[in-house]
C-alpha cells in the first residue's frame, strides 16, 4: 500500500503539492463529535476539517466552561456525542505559573471529566497535549517512550492531563506543536507574531537554542480526521519530521516572504523568570506507521504556513471590500 501525504498548502480535500495518492476517507455513518475549545486556533482548524464529514458541534469557551462539571456533563449528555475531541487548554506559561489551581482544572480536570463520561457511555475521545517535556538535548526527536521533566505548571497539568485520558482505553492522546493564525490582534500567535514584524522591518532576537517540531493547525486537523477513520488509540506524537530552532524556523519564513530580517542571535537561557522546556523535537514516526502516512519537512510545513497566510489575507481583504455580507 503506498503512502500518502496529508501535508502542503491549502485545505485538506484540495492538496495539489506534495500529493502522492489521493484521499479517501469512508465516511459512512456520520460520526456526531464534540469539539471542546473550538474558539481556539486548533479548535477552529478541527470544525473546518471535520465538518464536511461528520455532525460537528463546537463549544468554544463562552459556550461551555470546562471547569463547571454540572455544566460539562450537562451539554454532554444533551448532545451525546460518538468521539469527544478536547482541545480547551491553557497554554500560557505565565497564566499557569500564577493561578496553578486554574491550570489543573483546565488542563487536568476537564480531560479527567471527559474520561469519564467517554468511558461511562462507551464512546471515544482524544486529548490534544504538548511537546514541553524535554530539555537539554537540542535537535533530538523524542519518541512517546523518552523520559520526560516537568519544568513548569504547564507540563505538569498538560501530563496529567495525558494521564486521565490514557486511564480509557479508548482514548487518544496526542503530543503536538501547532502554529497558525487566530486573528485576535490581541493575542498574536507566534506565526502572526513573526510574519508581521518580518514585514515591519522589526529587529528581532532569534533564539538559535530553542528546537521544536511544529505542524500548522490545519495540518494537525487532517491528521486528527485521518485518526479518527483509523479509530487510533493510545499516545502518539504528531508533529513534523525535524527539529529546527526558532532562528532557523523564523529565517526561512522571512526568504518565503522574500524579506531581509534584521536580527540578533539569543539564547532562551538568557529569559528570566519561568523555566522552559526547549528541546522539543518529537519522533513521529509511530504515527506516520499507524495511519500510513508521511510527516511534513520543514519546507512542507513552511509552505502550508504560507497557503494559510494567503488565504487569510483574502478573506480579510474580500471582507474589507464589502465581498461578504
Amino acid at each position: 500500500m503506498r503512502k500518502i501525504v496529508l501535508w502542503g498548502g491549502g485545505k485538506c480535500a484540495k492538496l495539489t503539492i506534495y500529493l502522492l495518492g489521493k484521499i479517501e476517507f469512508k465516511v459512512g455513518d456520520r460520526l456526531k463529535i464534540a469539539i471542546l475549545g473550538a474558539s481556539g486556533m486548533l479548535g477552529k482548524a478541527l470544525v473546518k476539517e471535520l465538518s464536511p464529514h461528520y455532525e460537528v458541534t463546537g463549544f468554544k469557551h463562552s459556550d461551555l466552561d470546562v471547569t463547571d462539571s454540572t455544566t460539562l456533563f450537562t451539554k454532554l449528555n444533551t448532545l451525546m456525542p460518538d468521539l469527544i475531541i478536547n482541545a480547551a487548554a491553557i497554554v500560557n506559561l505565565a497564566v499557569c505559573e500564577k493561578n496553578p489551581s486554574l491550570s489543573y482544572l483546565v488542563n487536568t480536570r476537564a480531560q479527567s471529566l471527559v474520561t469519564e463520561f467517554a468511558r461511562g457511555q462507551g464512546v471515544r475521545c482524544i486529548y490534544i497535549s504538548t511537546d514541553h517535556y524535554y530539555t537539554g538535548d537540542r535537535q533530538k526527536l523524542h519518541t512517546e517512550s523518552d523520559s520526560i521533566r516537568l519544568v513548569n505548571e504547564y507540563a505538569r497539568t498538560k501530563y496529567l492531563g495525558e494521564c486521565a485520558a490514557l486511564a480509557y482505553s479508548r482514548s487518544l492522546v496526542l503530543r503536538t506543536n501547532i502554529i497558525g493564525f487566530r486573528g485576535d490582534k490581541t493575542r498574536p500567535t507566534f506565526a502572526e507574531w513573526a510574519i508581521k514584524s518580518l514585514l515591519t522591518g522589526e529587529k528581532l532576537t532569534l533564539f538559535t537554542d530553542f528546537y521544536t517540531s511544529p505542524l500548522t493547525a490545519q495540518q494537525l486537523a487532517c491528521l486528527v480526521h485521518k485518526a479518527i477513520e483509523a479509530k487510533l488509540s493510545g499516545l502518539y506524537n504528531a508533529a513534523g519530521n525535524f527539529a529546527v530552532s526558532k532562528a532557523e524556523f523564523i529565517l526561512q519564513l522571512a526568504s518565503k516572504l522574500a524579506v531581509k530580517p534584521a536580527f540578533n542571535e539569543g539564547s532562551v537561557k538568557a529569559v528570566t523568570g519561568i523555566r522552559r522546556a526547549e528541546s522539543l523535537g518529537l519522533d513521529s514516526s509511530a504515527i506516520a506507521a499507524a495511519l500510513n502516512i508521511k510527516m511534513p519537512t520543514l519546507d512542507e510545513v513552511l509552505a502550508a504556513l504560507m497557503a494559510e497566510y494567503i488565504d487569510e489575507r483574502s478573506v480579510n481583504l474580500a471582507l474589507r471590500a464589502g465581498d461578504f455580507h
